[in-house]
């Protein structure tokens, strides 16, 4: 063999004619979708038809063309669909919180944030689930602790008749039936600083997780307003990467940056 030539890679672009189509194929070729045409084709073909495909083929998505205010499609579709390249739009929205750029942000923190994670073994068929790290889906149960919040001192000056009425969104995201959201109680703090201002909540929060190599787990902590609530922080993780019991769980901002005084949730996380 020629060294050079087998050391050679090349994935050729083309037009996508449907799933069924691109069985005539010999070659991987990489084609790109609108998040409209993705979802079509999800409704037309089915999901596992998709999966089927892109275990050969590469899949590129990207925002529609109607975005001109950088809102942003819900990626996990796309993900569970085996889709290689989810594109967003990475401007900042005045109109939106970028929900999805919280979940892309937190799967891709897999893999020591390298930006690139491997698909699960399920979504590869003909892959050796011996090599690839898995494979079908066990579903296991999640158990998340909410204790309560700590550094709560950089939100002091967020209401301006007193200190922030705090709660936690904890999200599941994923595969299509593990996509759940639960929400802690309100916690209203009776002083801006110390050992007061700090929340408490002690709840806990069950989910069954089918597909857990598909799972990222979002927690947000908002402050309670009688208009709209105001995002305190923010912080997701793939749950591959989750290691159980008590952990300090930053809250980043908005944009994903680590904010002054450096706030973060207590909890517990279990696995059963």
């Amino acid at each position: 063999k020629v060294q050079e030539l087998y050391e050679l890679i090349s994935i050729g672009n083309a037009k996508f004619l449907g799933v069924h189509d691109s069985k005539r194929w010999s070659a991987c070729t990489s084609s790109s979708f609108s998040e409209l045409k993705l979802a079509q084709v999800i409704a037309k073909a089915g999901l596992e038809a998709m999966r089927t495909y892109t275990a050969v083929h590469i899949a590129r998505i990207y925002p529609a063309s109607y975005r001109v205010d950088s809102s942003n499609y819900d990626p996990q579709d796309a993900w569970e669909a085996g889709c290689q390249m989810v594109a967003l739009n990475g401007q900042k929205s005045i109109f939106f919180h970028p929900h999805a750029a919280w979940l892309n942000a937190g799967k891709f923190r897999g893999n020591g944030g390298c930006g690139y994670v491997e698909k699960p073994g399920h979504l590869s068929p003909g892959v050796d689930v011996t090599e690839c790290g898995g494979g079908r889906p066990h579903p296991v149960k999640l158990v998340i602790t909410v204790l309560g919040g700590d550094g709560w001192e950089a939100f002091r000056d967020f209401d301006l008749l007193g200190p922030p009425d705090s709660y936690v969104c904890l999200e599941i995201a994923g595969a299509a039936a593990d996509r759940r959201v639960e929400k802690t109680s309100v916690f209203t703090a009776k002083a801006r600083t110390g050992s007061k201002a700090q929340p408490i909540w002690k709840q806990r929060f069950e989910f069954v997780v089918t597909d857990p190599a598909l799972a990222t787990i979002l927690l947000v902590a908002w402050d309670q307003d009688v208009d709209f609530d105001d995002l305190l922080g923010q912080y997701a993780f793939p749950m591959t990467e989750l290691v159980p019991g008590w952990r300090r769980v930053p809250l980043l901002s908005s944009s994903g940056e680590a904010q002054e005084g450096s706030p973060a949730l207590l909890c517990r996380f279990e696995l059963m």
